[in-house]
């Protein structure tokens, strides 16, 4: 269990039916920690569910997502008022990079040098992680020349 989890007695958690199975170990995981844990099986997003289901919950209330629809339903729950810290993503997703320049997120398989999609620049990952973005910042690769 994360450190930081261990400060919340309240966890709502969120999946998608894909990923229900390693919520349900979560689920387990923290309510052998004394915690109150309420998890969700979300079938499709958009339809009002969720944001009926995060304006009900206690404040201090900690949030883990779990499955393909995480980074929506993050949006969803900063504009219901969550803070950041207290949600957590847990998804298998490729790494992700955003551009330096243009700001584009591109879903990576290696962390190696790429074409970002939208200016064209050759990149590089670097190890600086946005919360913001849930991606890592990628930096410019200048080339040198023989002249």
């Amino acid at each position: 269990m994360k450190k930081a989890l261990k400060t919340y007695r309240h966890v709502l958690i969120i999946s998608d039916h894909v990923h229900r199975e390693r919520a349900k170990c979560k689920q387990r995981e923290l309510q052998n920690r004394d915690r109150f844990v309420q998890l969700k099986v979300i079938s499709q997003l958009g339809d009002g569910t969720v944001e009926a289901l995060l304006s009900e919950q206690p404040i201090g209330s900690a949030l883990i997502l779990c499955g393909e629809g995480a980074l929506e339903t993050e949006r969803v729950a900063v504009s219901l008022g969550y803070a950041r810290n207290d949600i957590y993503i847990e998804t298998q997703q490729q790494m992700r990079a955003f551009c330096s320049q243009c700001h584009h997120i591109t879903s990576l398989v290696t962390h190696e040098r790429f074409v970002c999609e939208n200016c064209r620049n050759q990149l590089e990952p670097s190890e600086h992680y946005s919360s913001y973005h849930r991606a890592h910042l990628a930096y410019p690769v200048f080339i040198e020349s023989d002249d």
